[in-house]
């Protein structure tokens, strides 16, 4: 993807699209998985909520509310 036009993350989320279609159309593993992309998602909420109250955030209880533990 022409990266120039679009910006250079527009070009890295065309990539990883582009690979994860592969996968799943080969019947192949992917990475990252969906279990990862959750626990990810669960630590930028930790530091969103952090940088609102200026406390530190636990992540056990995010993983709980995300159904991962």
């Amino acid at each position: 993807f022409n990266s120039e036009i679009h910006g250079m993350h527009y070009g890295e989320f065309a990539n990883y699209t582009e690979y994860f279609i592969d996968a799943l159309d080969r019947g192949i593993p992917y990475s990252p998985g969906l279990e990862e992309g959750v626990e990810t998602i669960c630590v930028m909420e930790a530091l969103r909520r952090s940088a609102t109250t200026g406390a530190p955030i636990r992540l056990e209880p995010l993983y709980r509310e995300a159904g991962l533990l």
